[in-house]
């Protein structure tokens, strides 16, 4: 494995400090949370202020929700997956029910993210079957202003949060390899693409963990220049097929760069509401002929 080396480690930015104090709340808070009996009740409180973290720290053009994600073809009796948090265009429309759980048009999320109280294989192997099952019916018309130009933009991205879970962040990377492999979620074709192609590569996987005070690992076919391109230039034995890329820190940092620079990079989307209404029936009065 190859660590990232995210620069002088003895120096601290404003942004890196504010994020530091940050991870610290969040830690408490979460500690606060085992005073509920109920796993349940700990869990949407510990949801609750991952919620307002990123509530307060992206662009006032997205909104944060909770609920399911639909597609044009969605049935009310197919199998759909409820979603801890969902970063949504706030200038496209949502479906609100009673209870505050909404329906989110596909088109019109940036990002969805699990949060996990404690991470194991087999929670991140759940995550990773609601990332292929959403991802998979993620089908977008070109966007405008994409700095990547006009391609088709494999939104939303899938995150996982989680408070607790290994000691060892390379831990959840073997946890990602082997995922990875039990299913069809492009990871493999990922590696046989060029680092500097890999800028919006369609795959069904997970985009990246983050785990509270261990790190993160995240796959390189994200909004950002090619980690791994960046690490050849150098000069660095990198192989050009690898796609894993994870850090001891600094996981809130990461984080939240990934999700404003998603957002940043659809701004400007827009969805294509004809495919939820179909082909609309009604009479079609014709003008009467004048003789």
């Amino acid at each position: 494995m190859n660590e990232i080396n995210e620069g002088n480690t003895n120096e601290t930015t404003v942004l890196a400090a504010y994020l530091e104090r940050v991870r610290r709340r969040l830690r408490a808070e979460g500690d606060a949370a085992k005073s509920f009996q109920h796993g349940l009740n700990r869990g949407q409180i510990r949801e609750a202020f991952v919620r307002e973290f990123l509530a307060q720290n992206i662009s006032d053009f997205w909104r944060i929700g909770t609920g399911e994600i639909i597609h044009g073809d969605s049935s009310p009796r197919e199998p759909r997956h409820q979603i801890d948090i969902v970063i949504h265009n706030r200038k496209l429309p949502k479906l609100s029910l009673a209870t505050g759980i909404d329906l989110f048009l596909i088109d019109a999320v940036s990002n969805f993210i699990e949060v996990k109280s404690s991470l194991t294989k087999g929670t991140l192997r759940e995550a990773a079957a609601v990332a292929k099952a959403i991802k998979s019916k993620a089908h977008f018309a070109p966007q405008r202003l994409n700095p990547a130009g006009l391609v088709d933009s494999p939104r939303p991205y899938s995150f996982v949060f989680a408070y607790d879970g290994p000691k060892r962040i390379e831990t959840v990377v073997r946890w990602m390899k082997d995922i990875s492999k039990e299913n069809d979620f492009g990871v493999e074709a990922l590696s046989e693409t060029e680092p500097g192609k890999r800028f919006f590569f369609n795959h069904h996987f997970i985009d990246g963990v983050f785990l509270l005070g261990r790190g993160y690992v995240i796959l390189d076919a994200l909004p950002f220049r090619s980690y791994v391109d960046q690490l050849i230039e150098s000069g660095q034995p990198i192989s050009p097929k690898a796609v894993w890329i994870w850090s001891r820190e600094n996981e809130l940092l990461m984080l939240w760069a990934l999700i404003n620079q998603v957002n940043a990079g659809l701004l400007w989307g827009e969805a294509d509401l004809n495919k939820y209404i179909g082909v609309m029936k009604g009479f079609i009065d014709e003008p009467e002929l004048e003789i």
